[in-house]
């Protein structure tokens, strides 16, 4: 097959790459001085300007927060009197208060039950120690609310130099999930935020839970040696949970054996993870994040020297999942496979189909020398767009790799879901002849799709841009009758806006028809056929929209359309999002 280039631009600017160095008190204390005086200008002068303001008020406040800690866990971890320990393990039946000046708090003999019905509060500058394979188990409600300078710290008996010991955080399904006001604010029920978490098997457990974990640090967390893919050594979601995680760091975490995800794994659930730092995490599969079956989005992050040593996804794998990748950071990551910054996974069931835009994705690696499977900064099979990004620099094998298509055109789908479009994107060159070698594609091997690259962009990408993403879960589906669940993100990375929303669905040979959904957003309103939302400043919306059965006789395939409009002008915002669908007998 021939892959088309074409190419009438200028050559753009490589961006330059400053790595980080948590280790540094130097800088721990000119990061905490920095947030002091932090001032964010109301109005800035230029999109440059703009996207350096976004990205500083996105995760390096975050990150001052989490630096603080680190400043501040000596005191937390050294100069308390052990004598004055207080032992604690069984069921917690009533509210009980772990208050600041008592303790450390001392796990042991079995696990620490905070029963149905009770909350265990925990007050900044606490100190939790638990035993060996211990755990605090939430059936009930958990508020630990940790300060800049009073973290509240969970760690093991004997940490700071061995292995990881303790196990968990768990939350159960009776757990109090958290609640929030204006969209995303924390309101009520269970949250971790303010604490380091660090020495732990798996630091925290979800299982059909829902928290507010935020402002977190996770570190030195290892999964034991365990022959499935069940990693995640900071975060473990799964079973239906819905949390937001937000602007935590997750350092030098690690899934060991064949488990996924080294800080993160998700497994059929739906979190949304926002504006949090991800570095030195490693993993087989996923070296900083591992997500299995998850439509939520991924949004605002930035993962810098994470490895998958094994497999795919230095920085992320993504499984039989349709999120939206927006406006995330790859930089510097590293896959024994495909994927040094993103793998999409190419071969699972039913096939992962996200979007991919605005994002930063450069100088990752991949160590394979196999081109017909791996790429050095993405590798997919199956995309619902991918537009907006900056891509460049990504080796594999020592060899320029920015993207890798691996659509297998013997699984007999349309032209649509074979060959991707990569109009838009900001690769450091416009040459035709550099284009083509830093892709691989049908142009190479007759056995995959075709990547098609047209008027790349002449400069960077400096400013994420506020979406709408809508997606399904599958790509085709079998049975007239067959459920099709639809889901929405709408991700506003810059100050509160108004706008307003319309959805579209069309099936083969019928008229469009305008779908007007119960949104369980604070507000919405419908009017004219739209829906009409209040945006608030660096946002994330994720819900299902309907859930009916939209699947039709006599039709063999359709369109989901959304888009998003300035409310005075009736300008479009950003882009049309467009999906496909097919319907009857076939794969997945």
């Amino acid at each position: 097959m021939h892959r088309t280039v074409t190419s009438n631009l200028g050559v753009g600017k490589r961006q330059q790459n400053v790595s980080m160095n948590a280790q540094n008190t130097a800088t721990l204390r000119r990061h905490s001085q920095q947030m002091a005086a932090l001032e964010v200008p109301s109005s800035p002068r230029s999109p440059g300007e703009m996207m350096r303001r976004c990205r500083r008020d996105r995760w390096e406040p975050a990150r001052n927060v989490l630096l603080l800690l680190l400043l501040a866990c000596p005191l937390a971890l050294v100069g308390h009197d052990t004598a004055w320990a207080q032992d604690v393990s069984g069921p917690l039946t009533t509210d009980t208060l772990w208050a600041a000046g008592s303790g450390p708090y001392h796990v042991t003999g079995k696990d620490l039950t905070v029963a149905e019905g009770a909350t265990l509060t925990i007050e900044p500058g606490v100190r939790v120690e638990l035993d060996a394979n211990r755990s605090i188990v939430i059936q009930g409600q958990l508020v630990a609310r940790g300060e800049v300078n009073t973290p509240i710290v969970f760690t093991g008996t004997d940490s700071g130099s061995g292995p990881a010991s303790w196990e968990s955080l768990i939350f159960k399904d009776s757990a109090v999930d958290a609640t929030y006001e204006i969209l995303d604010d924390y309101l009520s029920g269970s949250i971790v935020s303010g604490c380091v978490l660090e020495y732990g098997q798996k630091a925290i457990v979800l299982e059909s839970a829902s928290p507010y974990i935020a402002h977190n640090l996770f570190q030195h967390n290892q999964t034991p040696f365990i022959p499935s893919p069940s990693g995640g050594a900071a975060i473990s979601v799964e079973k239906g949970s819905v949390p937001r995680i937000f602007a935590n760091e997750f350092a030098d975490n690690h899934a060991d054996g064949f488990a996924y995800g080294g800080a993160i794994y998700v497994l059929e659930a739906d979190p949304i993870i926002q504006d949090n730092l991800f570095h030195g995490n490693t993993a087989i599969y996923g070296g900083a994040l591992g997500a299995e079956i998850i439509a939520s989005p991924i949004v605002g992050n930035r993962f810098e020297g994470n490895e998958a040593t094994g497999t795919d996804g230095g920085a992320a794998s993504l499984v039989s999942s349709t999120s939206a990748f927006l406006n995330n950071t790859l930089i510097g990551n590293t896959a024994a496979a495909d994927g040094g910054g993103l793998h999409v996974c190419t071969t699972c069931f039913p096939h992962s189909n996200p979007f991919v835009l605005d994002n930063t994705i450069v100088d990752n690696v991949s160590t394979s020398t196999e081109p017909s499977e791996h790429a050095g900064g993405v590798g997919a099979a199956y995309l619902r767009a991918f537009s907006n990004n900056n891509l460049h620099g990504n080796t594999r094998d020592g060899q320029p790799s920015d993207f890798g298509w691996f659509h297998l055109l013997s699984e007999g789908y349309p032209e649509w879901a074979q060959n991707i479009d990569l109009t838009g994107n900001y690769w450091a060159t416009t040459d035709t002849s550099a284009l083509e070698a830093t892709l691989y594609d049908g142009a190479d091997s007759s056995l995959f799709g075709t990547a098609t690259v047209s008027s790349p962009l002449p400069t960077e990408v400096v400013a994420a841009q506020t979406r709408v993403t809508l997606t399904t879960r599958k790509i085709r589906y079998q049975d007239v009758g067959d459920p099709m669940p639809l889901f929405l993100t709408l991700y506003n990375p810059g100050p509160a806006r108004s706008v307003e929303l319309a959805l579209i669905v069309q099936y083969e040979g019928s008229p469009p028809t305008d779908f007007l959904p119960a949104l369980a957003f604070p507000g919405a309103a419908q009017r004219n056929g739209l829906t009409l939302l209040d945006l608030p400043e660096n946002s994330v919306f994720f819900g299902a929209v309907s859930t009916s059965e939209y699947v039709v006789a006599s039709s063999q395939s359709g369109t989901w359309s959304a888009a998003l409009f300035e409310p005075q002008t009736g300008a479009l915002i950003g882009q049309l999002s467009t999906i496909h669908f097919e319907l009857g007998e076939a794969v997945q």
